[in-house]
């Protein structure tokens, strides 16, 4: 997905957060480049490019996104993260997701003539078929036209990550908050609650739950800042 995922709770961030922000395209997603290698290590050093090192930060991540979070909470980049925010990670990884992976990342590029039949195509591989339209600006954001055809913005290669680093949990501390869907198939509730035994569950939601409850998933984060947010 593209920065554009988080535009449900940017819209409680623009009028309750004191400070600036940011909703950036990992490498390979949306607008940014595209360019092996991909993983972990590099999207958080990407994002890291971005901060100012000298103060410091509160990140949130989805999914990949959320060991992006948990990666920068590590210290590993240089970046003073207070804070991180990791939703519907995914912890276990089968041979099977790996290979599944691996099949996905080396497909060819899909062209469509139409551009709505992308947008169509987009909403479906992302999980939004229910959720959001294909008119909807954060689906606008997933495609791209390339001499006179559309294809997805992303790079097929992006989805590649060989699971999460061994040691990326090792790094946990207070720091790192979890949250998951009630229906996440990335992530049980059991799993989460192994992992962090008040991670918030979000009833009813599925894996892309910052679409879904935009205003639970801002709750989650409000109630954990009132020190910022006051």
């Amino acid at each position: 997905m593209t920065g554009e995922a988080w535009l449900p709770v940017i819209e409680y961030v623009q009028s309750e957060w004191p400070g600036r922000w940011l909703a950036p395209d990992l490498p390979g997603h949306g607008r940014s480049c595209w360019g092996m290698p991909y993983g972990i290590g590099r999207f958080a050093a990407a994002v890291a490019e971005l901060l100012c090192q000298a103060q410091p930060v509160y990140v949130l991540g989805h999914s990949m996104g959320a060991a992006v979070a948990v990666a920068l909470a590590s210290g590993w980049f240089g970046v003073d993260v207070k804070r991180a925010f990791a939703l519907g990670i995914k912890l276990e990884w089968s041979r099977e997701d790996l290979e599944r992976s691996a099949r996905r990342a080396v497909r060819p590029i899909r062209w469509f003539d139409d551009e709505i039949d992308a947008k169509k195509h987009y909403v479906k591989v992302s999980g939004l078929e229910g959720i959001v339209g294909s008119r909807s600006p954060m689906v606008s954001a997933g495609v791209v036209k390339e001499h006179e055809k559309w294809r997805l913005a992303a790079d097929p290669r992006a989805h590649f990550v060989a699971a999460q680093p061994p040691n990326l949990l090792s790094v946990l501390d207070s720091r790192v908050s979890f949250a998951a869907g009630e229906l996440d198939t990335f992530i049980s509730p059991h799993e989460l609650r192994q992992l962090q035994p008040d991670a918030a569950i979000f009833v009813g939601a599925h894996h892309n739950s910052h679409i879904e409850q935009p205003l639970a998933v801002w709750g989650w984060i409000f109630n954990q800042l009132q020190d910022v947010l006051g």
